[in-house]
């Protein structure tokens, strides 16, 4: 992650942590506090009655350095359709647009919120598309955002006449805009009708012509609706839904259009399959939250959708074809071989293609995101993945083991396929560099919103290979604003941990309990974190007075830890009565044998820098269980067992107050000489058994070269470090 130089500070640290604890942050708007200095919240404003107004539906597009988002704003009145650019790659923004209040409210195409596809954006182009008053608009930015000409209406529907669910798609600076007309009939001597339309443009918006209907229907006029459209140089590809109802649910026929010449022509296949009573019930193709149910390469098609089986079982199929949509190969049940109690959640289903690879995601009931992948075209599929399964925890012990609308995003940089990106509510994040054959456990991306609540996400990759996400979200916040806020629109891009800078510095951490607020730094798994036999871990630090602790009776306040399913595997950290007091030095690890603590009597003084370290051996015989202060040992016991080590994420911080500085975790128990010979200064980073390092020079990078480079979360600072005597310790040292 990019730090913030500019955040440096200096010595007067501890007056600035007593203002962030009876001060707190300020309000980046009337309803939602600023929690974060690494989150944007893009729909903010200082209106005073922001708390009446939800913001929702946020689409992102990135092309070149500039980040593009548009998203409503539910007034009561009225809706609003804003649109916001970055031009520097989402470090900072313009103000926000109004592109249209809709006062006649009722006939903005609201009805079908988060399913629809309204803006796609090319080279210096932005496209927008809207249904208001029966009328398709249209809105065309050239300057890449800076400005929009005025809206026009490519479209007009007559008396009787009620547009659905409009989608855009662009190729090669050709345009395509599809959405239905239904004609309602208003007596029995009427012809109930509807047509899928299809207008286009290949002069990147300056004029549109109507080209072919890709369906003509007189079956139940009102039941035709557009669920998806891809476009992909001049073949076009339209996903469209005949509904009826069946016990309850709402389920129908699913045909693809296909044109092969700009959509002068379409032929229609219906790729859905029949249920058991003979009756095809492909089921809600878009579940509150738009993502492409297409994907497309040259000739090469691929398309996925839920229903119900021949045996009337929630199932996700994908089909495919290799002629352009022409013809399409057998459906495969991609969700066959789910565990037991897992049902398919209808509508959360996405596939997306680059190069020879084929990703499919979709969700379960149980909030468990599931993966299917090729790496030839789509002819064959390897087995089951679940992307959500990990035992990282974060933050106040919420669980990253599950999730809703789940996205995917492809990275450009990496033509061949083999880098995709996904991102799911709660703001998780994996990704896999490989083709899917291993994907990283899940990121929390973003500070936690309340209950996690922040959901219907959207991510695109950008053309230097960084994830650009969005999502909605409120805050609860009980001191400043007194409960929930509004909805939001909150965005954060990840980028590679800056090279170090200046000398002497140290990472400034911060928790409370009245504003939510967890500092941490955090590290995705990996074999240079997980430790089996031997390991030391050591870190400078200068504790604050207060902070979150683990709430158990003890005040646990770790410094790091490695989090894994109910435990840490290893923790460097300090312990108190409950509520404050003094903090104590004391160590934990979980091995293979049990649960070992390591807690002293001897403090570790407030305001002070201290040097701690702890090491384990479990070949070490007795007394293999060591902590230290300062290079003199304080605290051992006998252990047992290798370290239990998983696929936990690593935090600095999450509890306490702190400044840490030189954080390096090692794959062998050092001596005590050898804390004592290094804990003064700094190292190379090559060093042997060294497995991570950080110096927070104004970086969380790794220094050892290993990749563990460290994501920032809340309103961390990097803060001037003065090293002088250790503090004193005031009890009787243990030597080593």
């Amino acid at each position: 992650m990019t730090v913030r130089a500019g955040l440096s500070k200096d010595a007067a640290v501890a007056a600035l942590i007593l203002a962030f604890l009876f001060l707190g942050p300020g309000l980046a708007e009337a309803r939602n506090p600023d929690v974060s200095y690494w989150v944007s919240n893009l729909s903010s404003s200082p209106a005073p009655d922001e708390d009446t107004r939800e913001d929702f539906d946020s689409e992102i597009a990135v092309v070149g350095n500039t980040v593009h988002v548009l998203w409503v704003r539910n007034n009561p009145s009225d809706y609003t359709l804003f649109y916001r650019r970055s031009t520097d790659g989402g470090r900072t923004w313009d103000p926000k647009q109004t592109l249209l209040v809709a006062t006649d409210w009722s006939t903005f195409d609201r009805g079908y919120k988060y399913t629809q596809k309204n803006m796609v954006a090319e080279g210096n182009y932005v496209h927008i598309a809207y249904l208001y008053q029966d009328n398709l608009y249209y809105l065309r930015s050239t300057d890449n955002g800076a400005t929009f000409e005025a809206p026009k209406s490519l479209y007009a529907a007559g008396d009787l006449h009620d547009l659905k669910k409009n989608y855009i798609a662009t190729s090669d600076g050709k345009l395509t805009i599809c959405f239905v007309d239904n004609f309602w009939y208003s007596s029995p001597s009427d012809d109930p009708r509807s047509w899928g339309i299809n207008l286009n443009s290949d002069d990147h918006g300056a004029t549109f012509t109507r080209g072919a209907d890709f369906f003509d229907s007189d079956d139940n006029g009102n039941g035709w609706f557009i669920e998806d459209l891809l476009r992909v140089g001049d073949r076009i590809y339209v996903l469209y839904y005949h509904t009826s109802y069946y016990y309850g649910m709402i389920y129908g026929r699913l045909y693809v259009a296909a044109s092969s010449n700009a959509g002068d022509s379409f032929s229609s296949t219906l790729i859905s399959v029949p249920s058991k009573d003979g009756e095809h019930k492909a089921g809600p193709l878009q579940d509150y939250h738009y993502v492409p149910k297409m994907a497309g390469v040259g000739n090469n098609f691929s398309v996925t959708w839920a229903g119900l089986d021949e045996d009337d079982a929630g199932t996700v199929f994908y089909r495919r074809s290799t002629d352009s949509g022409a013809t399409f190969s057998a459906p495969i049940n991609f969700s066959s071989a789910m565990p037991v109690g897992q049902v398919v959640q209808f509508g959360q289903e996405t596939v997306a293609t680059q190069g020879n690879y084929v990703y499919c995601l979709f969700l379960t009931t149980g909030s468990k995101v599931y993966c299917r992948r090729s790496n030839d075209g789509g002819a064959n599929f390897y087995d089951l993945q679940e992307l959500s399964y990990t035992s990282s925890h974060f933050a106040d012990g919420i669980s990253l083991s599950g999730g809703w609308w789940p996205v995917l995003a492809l990275d450009p940089v990496d033509a061949s396929g083999a880098t995709v990106h996904s991102f799911w509510h709660g703001g998780a994040h994996v990704f896999s560099t490989d083709g899917g054959a291993h994907f990283s456990a899940p990121q929390q991306v973003l500070p936690r919103f309340a209950m996690q609540a922040n959901s219907r996400p959207q991510m695109a990759v950008g053309p230097d290979g960084r994830p650009h996400f969005v999502t909605e979200a409120d805050l609860y916040f009980p001191r400043d604003i007194g409960g929930w806020g509004d909805l939001d629109i909150f965005y954060r891009s990840l980028s590679p941990a800056a090279a170090p800078s200046g000398v002497n510095n140290a990472l400034q951490l911060v928790s409370t309990y009245n504003d939510y607020r967890y500092d941490n730094m955090q590290v995705l798994p990996s074999s240079y974190l997980n430790f089996t036999s031997q390991m030391t871990g050591e870190v400078w630090v200068r504790p604050f007075p207060g902070g979150m602790t683990t709430g158990s009776t003890s005040g646990v306040e770790p410094i790091f830890h490695k989090a894994e399913t109910n435990y840490s595997s290893y923790a460097l950290q300090t312990w108190g009565t409950y509520g404050g007091g003094q903090r104590r030095a004391a160590a934990e690890i979980n091995t293979t044998s049990g649960n070992f603590w390591l807690n002293t009597q001897v403090p570790v003084p407030d305001n002070v820098w201290s040097h701690l370290a702890f090491t384990y051996d479990a070949a070490g015989g007795e007394n293999n269980f060591k902590l230290y202060l300062n290079g003199q040992l304080i605290g051992q016991k006998t252990a047992a067992g290798d370290l239990a080590t998983g696929d936990g994420l690593f935090f600095t911080g999450l509890y306490g107050i702190w400044d840490v500085a030189e954080l390096r975790l090692w794959n062998v128990a050092r001596s005590g000489s050898e804390i004592r010979a290094c804990m003064n200064r700094t190292l190379a980073g090559n060093e042997p058994g060294l497995n991570a390092y950080y110096t927070f020079n104004n970086t969380t990078k790794d220094l050892t070269g290993h990749g563990n480079d460290g994501l920032l979360m809340f309103k961390e600072q990097f803060t001037t470090r003065y090293h002088g005597a250790p503090g004193a310790i005031g009890l009787l040292l243990l030597y080593d």
